[in-house]
C-alpha cells in the first residue's frame, strides 16, 4: 500500500500553502470587491445624539415634506398606512373570462387539446364560475334573523 492510498499528505517542494499559490505570493483578485453591504446613510441624531429628543416633533413635518414629493405614499401624517379604497370590478369573473377566452384559442389550434382535456377543462372552468357565483350571492344576501342572534359581537 503507498502512502498516497494510506491517506498521508505528500509535501510538494517549492509550494508554501500558508502564503497561497506556489511562487510564494499571496493570492491576489483580478478585480477589486466591493463592500458587503451599502450602510444606511447617516443623519443628524448619529451626529448630534441630544437631537433623539426632539425627534417626536420633527418627525411629522419631516414625513410632510416627504410626502410632497412622493404622490403615491399611503400614509398619514403620523406614519401610519391609510386604508385603500377597494378595487372597482369584479377579478373573478375577469378571470374566468379570460380562461374562456384561452380555452377558446386553444380550441382552435389544431392538435393542442384532445376532446378527453378539453371536456375536463370546461367542465372545472363551469365549476369554477358557479362557485364565483354562490359565493358572489352569499356575500349580497342578508343574513337572517335566526343567524345573526347566533353571532357573537
Amino acid at each position: 500500500m503507498t502512502a498516497l492510498a494510506a491517506g498521508a499528505a505528500v509535501a510538494t517542494p517549492g509550494i508554501d500553502l500558508e502564503k497561497g499559490n506556489g511562487e510564494g505570493t499571496a493570492f491576489e483578485p483580478e478585480f477589486e470587491l466591493k463592500p458587503a453591504r451599502n450602510p444606511p446613510p447617516t443623519s443628524a441624531y448619529e451626529i448630534i445624539p441630544l437631537l433623539i429628543m426632539f425627534k417626536p416633533f420633527v418627525q411629522p413635518f419631516v414625513r410632510l415634506v416627504r410626502r410632497s414629493d412622493k404622490t403615491g405614499e399611503k400614509t398619514n401624517l403620523l406614519g401610519r398606512k391609510r386604508k385603500v379604497a377597494l378595487a372597482e370590478g369584479n377579478v373573478p369573473l375577469e378571470i374566468t373570462l379570460f380562461l374562456h377566452s384561452y380555452y377558446s384559442h386553444v380550441l382552435k389550434q389544431p392538435g393542442w387539446l384532445v376532446p378527453a382535456t378539453a371536456s375536463g377543462f370546461l367542465a372545472s372552468l363551469n365549476a369554477l364560475q358557479d362557485a364565483v357565483a354562490n359565493l358572489e350571492r352569499v356575500r349580497n344576501s342578508e343574513p337572517n334573523a335566526s343567524l345573526e342572534s347566533n353571532l357573537p359581537c
